[in-house]
C-alpha cells in the first residue's frame, strides 16, 4: 500500500478516537454535574430542587443540602468521592421515611376510650365490632 494511504488512514482513526474520547469525557462531565466544594455544593440548580421538594414533600430541602454538606466536611473518610447527586438523593430518602415513620400514630398511645361511652378511666377495654368497649358497655351489650 502506498505510504500516503497508510497516513491518511492513521490520521482518520485518530480524528475518530479523539472525538470519541471528547464525546465519552462530555458524557461523563454531564453526570458530575454536582460536586462539593468549601461554600457547599455546586451545580444544584432551581430545576433539581423543586424535582426533590416534589418527591419528598416532608423534608426542608435547603436545610438538608446544608446538613448533608456540613456531614461530608466533617466525615472525610466516610463522604461519598463520586456520584453527589445519588449521595444526596438518599441522604433525602432517608429523612423523608424518617418524618413518614414518625407520623404514622402509635398503637396503643395515649388513653383507650370506650366507643359507646367514651369513658377512659376503666380498667380494662375489649375490642369488639362496635370498638372498644368498656366492662359497663360490654355488659350491657350483652344483656340485649
Amino acid at each position: 500500500m502506498d505510504p500516503d494511504r497508510w497516513d491518511r488512514l492513521e490520521q482518520i482513526v485518530r480524528k475518530v478516537v479523539r472525538e470519541e474520547l471528547d464525546r465519552r469525557k462530555q458524557k461523563r462531565e454531564a453526570k458530575q454535574q454536582i460536586k462539593l466544594n468549601g461554600k457547599g455544593w455546586q451545580g444544584i440548580d432551581d430545576e433539581l430542587v423543586a424535582t426533590w421538594k416534589a418527591a419528598y414533600p416532608l423534608v426542608d430541602i435547603r436545610e438538608h443540602l446544608s446538613l448533608a454538606a456540613a456531614w461530608c466536611r466533617s466525615n472525610v473518610d466516610k463522604a461519598p468521592r463520586s456520584q453527589y447527586a445519588r449521595f444526596v438523593n438518599c441522604w433525602l430518602r432517608r429523612e423523608q421515611n424518617s418524618r413518614a415513620a414518625k407520623q404514622i400514630p402509635k398503637a396503643g398511645a395515649g388513653p383507650m376510650k370506650c366507643s359507646k361511652c367514651g369513658d377512659d378511666k376503666a380498667a380494662s377495654y375489649r375490642r369488639t365490632r362496635d370498638g372498644n368497649l368498656c366492662p359497663k358497655c360490654l355488659g350491657e351489650q350483652s344483656e340485649n
